[in-house]
């Protein structure tokens, strides 16, 4: 029986010796020693950014101007066990959270394990005919629809940690000009640990979250250019619910997406810096023009020309100082339904964006001065922001186009 013992004692020993000369071995031949590094204890992982004119990056959300080059990151947050000290480790020197401003450090050599860091784009798919709140027949609140968002990998940005703001669209052509709006998650893969900062599936009731980090580039500072900035956002019809006193929800303030009046009015909301100009309907846009409606331009787009409302005359709006210019609203009819000012329906709200003629005509595609077909516009239509001739996107069984353009306060 001493025998057996003394055997089994000497076997579990030579068992565990063996199994300690295997893990040396193991290490030896990965090139590591139980010693280089620990592993990192990381509470979440933020996006943070910062345009060429700041010098912190932060966490908040951006409106950008497209010559204030943007640069995207991320710090690895970590809490001490008591939970009273807060660390960040990035490439970056300082991050303002929250308000408050925290120094960030490299990565301790010891913690420096296994990382792989990847980048994804966050955006809306566009629905085929529009997302709607309403009901179809668009007169009664039906709730939040359900917006689907999709994100995928910017492969050349793979395990950087500094990446430079780019958001040209998978879905929206129009953000080719490298301006609109883009949302994006990182994911880091460390010592066998996934980790993600917030991405498609952080939602509210409204949509997507304002934790997924979004950055919004506008050519300049112009009406027009805040309108542009909201590129590859999608269509939603009544994108405010009705009575709802609070801004907080309203999809077109959060970046989320809009109908054609509610683009226009964020636009002007962006340029004023919140200046109070309510949401409203393409019905009563008017409230906010100089002037009343009954003063403004009404006109019929008939066979290629435009003649004013109820006299039939020829109308030559023209551009410049005096006449139409780039940001005034241009609001249609579209439901075939005659009105006459004050009274009556208007449908179809877009803004004036550019003179231009045929590429044919004398001026070879530049402005004639004079609105035509061939002027552009811009406008959210049916499922994404597009630029259109200002006549050319209708139906093509109207044959009369009745219009009225207005001018903001």
């Amino acid at each position: 029986m001493r025998r057996k013992r003394t055997y089994n004692r000497t076997f579990t020993l030579f068992t565990i010796t063996f199994l300690i000369l295997i893990s040396l071995l193991i290490l030896q031949y990965a090139n590591i020693s139980p010693t280089d590094y620990s592993i990192l204890k990381i509470n979440r992982v933020c996006i943070v950014s910062r345009s060429s004119d700041k010098y912190i990056f932060s966490e908040k959300n951006k409106n950008i101007k497209a010559n204030n080059t943007a640069q995207l990151s991320f710090v690895l947050e970590t809490i001490s066990t008591d939970g009273m000290t807060t660390n960040y480790y990035g490439t970056i020197p300082q991050v303002r959270i929250k308000g408050c401003i925290y120094p960030v450090t490299p990565l301790p050599d010891k913690n420096k394990g296994p990382l792989t860091i990847y980048w994804y784009k966050v955006e809306s798919c566009p629905h085929p005919t529009g997302y709607n709140n309403y009901t179809p027949d668009r007169h009664a609140w039906r709730g939040w629809d359900a917006i689907k968002y999709t994100e995928y990998e910017v492969t050349e940005w793979r395990d950087q940690w500094e990446v430079p703001v780019n958001v040209l669209s998978k879905y929206y052509p129009e953000s080719r000009t490298g301006y609109g709006t883009m949302r994006y998650k990182v994911t880091i893969r460390y010592c066998g640990n996934t980790i993600s900062s917030p991405g498609k599936r952080s939602l509210t009731r409204s949509g997507i979250s304002r934790r997924v980090h979004r950055i919004s580039v506008r050519p300049d500072n112009s009406y027009i250019g805040y309108l542009i900035s909201m590129i590859n956002l999608p269509y939603i019809y009544g994108s405010h619910q009705e009575y709802e006193p609070y801004m907080s929800t309203h999809q077109a303030e959060r970046f989320i997406g809009m109908d054609c009046c509610d683009f226009a009015v964020a636009g002007r909301r962006l340029f004023h810096n919140k200046k109070k100009i309510p949401y409203t309907s393409s019905e009563f846009l008017w409230r906010w023009h100089f002037g009343n409606r009954q003063e403004s331009p009404w006109g019929v787009y008939r066979h290629e020309h435009i003649v004013y409302k109820g006299s039939g005359t020829r109308m030559r709006l023209k551009w410049g100082r005096n006449g139409i210019q780039p940001g005034d609203a241009i609001v249609y009819n579209m439901s075939k339904k005659p009105f006459e000012p004050p009274k009556g329906r208007l449908d179809h709200t877009a803004v004036l964006f550019q003179d231009r003629s045929s590429i044919w005509s004398a001026e070879r595609g530049t402005g004639n001065g004079i609105l035509d077909k061939t002027d552009v516009i811009i406008q959210m239509h049916m499922t994404r922001i597009m630029y259109s001739p200002v006549f050319d996107f209708y139906p093509e069984n109207l044959e009369d186009i009745e219009f009225c353009i207005l001018r903001w306060l």
